[in-house]
């Protein structure tokens, strides 16, 4: 046995997997194993790894598809049999630089303090661009933050303290990893290893990122159309904040996602967005009923692009006008929400912007819209004007108007009806949190 155990986890992506081990194979540290725990692929990737590499790895295959978690876990419960004292946690999809592991490894034996030593992680197809350089949890508005994300990659090497670094690239010694309890299989996937680290930091231990380890990851699947991210994602966020967030602000915690996430439903029938309004339900229900693991059949949707009637005004459309009455910098970026979204449906539109409508002929216009924060703020109807918000929200008519405006009604019967689940899951889970 050697020093590390590299556990890569892999689903379906065969020609990656074996890039990725091909990658740890021709790492500049040699006094390590290679692990794949494959959570049964219905591709050939089991065959090609087996035919590429024969006995040199070894390859731990789950009878079903237990998710990133389970599939990282399944590998950390390995390791610690076999007795290795420090493991690498890969994505299969993650490919590191040559000495990424030995600088990683250098770093722990030098730093007791520190449990786990992540890559900095750069888009693999945009190779200059931070994924992100470790990340931190925002408390304000319960998220957790990429550092750097989408920022040019250092130019000097930077050892920094984080709040986690993603599993995608992630050595850990082994006491830190006990420390923690290992990866929570409960999440299947996302935020399993935010809550490591967490866990690995309230047990003493310091979680950093080292900019001269490279990892290069595929985050091409992020996106608004991924219904799979946005499911556990959300899932999996709102049990971390109502097991890690101090008592006394859980009522804030529940008023503030409530708010967003069903501000974000409410907008979606009129765009006709179904299967986007199902999933982010879908992924509150289920967080409500304690439901976790892998998500039952149904209930992640099929993306289906918006089809609006505001979308099929704007291709028709040739001149707009938008009333712009406030000009602070969260209006402006509203504003270039808006202007973004017109270009991509008609970009031969002409488009005036103006802080009054005073001076311009406005019955040259095709429509009239004045921007706003949020269509279910809106307490004035000011039809045929329209009123427009940077989510791509729209009051374009009497039926609009009311949608809309009953939209604080709507908002306390939800939380009325949800209240009760909040309740049970806030003491299920911080009584898991404190065991």
């Amino acid at each position: 046995m050697n020093e590390i155990g590299v556990i890569i986890c892999n689903y379906n992506k065969a020609d990656y997997v074996v890039e990725c081990v091909e990658k740890v194979a021709e790492q500049t540290f040699k006094d390590l194993d290679i692990y794949v725990v494959d959570n049964a692929s219905t591709d050939d990737s089991v065959s090609k790894l087996r035919n590429r590499f024969g006995d040199s790895i070894t390859i731990i295959v789950n009878p079903e598809n237990i998710g990133g978690s389970g599939g990282f876990d399944t590998g950390i419960k390995k390791a610690e049999e076999l007795g290795y004292q420090y493991i690498m946690l890969l994505d299969n999809d993650a490919m590191l630089e040559e000495h990424a592991i030995e600088f990683l490894y250098e770093y722990l034996k030098k730093h007791e303090d520190v449990g786990f030593c992540g890559a900095e992680t750069l888009n693999m197809h945009y190779p200059e661009i931070y994924q992100d350089f470790g990340g931190r949890l925002d408390f304000e508005s319960f998220y957790m933050r990429g550092i750097m994300a989408r920022s040019r990659k250092l130019a000097l090497p930077v050892a920094m303290e984080a709040d986690y670094v993603a599993s995608c690239a992630l050595l850990c010694r082994m006491d830190a990893v006990k420390a923690a309890g290992g990866m929570p299989r409960e999440n299947f996937i996302y935020w399993d290893d935010v809550e490591m680290c967490m866990r690995c930091r309230m047990a003493g231990y310091k979680v950093v990122v080292l900019s001269t380890a490279r990892a290069y990851h595929d985050i091409s699947g992020a996106g608004p159309q991924n219904l799979f991210l946005a499911y556990y994602a959300n899932r999996n966020r709102y049990r971390f904040y109502t097991k890690y967030l101090p008592k006394e602000r859980l009522d804030e915690f529940y008023d503030r996602v409530t708010y967003e996430m069903f501000s974000k439903l409410y907008g979606c029938p009129p765009k006709k967005l179904t299967a986007t309004m199902m999933t982010r339900w879908n992924a509150w229900d289920d967080f409500a009923h304690g439901i976790t693991g892998k998500a039952k059949d149904g209930t992640i949707g099929t993306f289906m692009p918006e089809n609006s009637l505001l979308r099929k005004r704007l291709a028709e459309w040739k001149t707009v006008f938008i009333h712009m009455p406030r000009h602070d910098a969260a209006d402006y970026q509203t504003l270039n929400a808006v202007l973004d979204y017109f270009s991509r449906i008609n970009r031969h539109m002409d488009v005036t912007v103006a802080f009054s409508p005073e001076g311009y002929e406005l019955d040259s216009f095709d429509a009239l819209f004045r921007l706003c924060e949020h269509v279910t703020k809106v307490g004035e109807n000011i039809l045929p004007w329209y009123y427009i918000d940077g989510y791509r929200n729209w009051i374009g008519d009497e039926r609009d108007y009311f949608y809309f405006t009953s939209f604080d009604k709507a908002l306390r019967q939800f939380r009325e009806m949800y209240r009760p689940y909040f309740e049970e899951r806030k003491k299920e889970l911080r009584d898991d949190a404190q065991s």
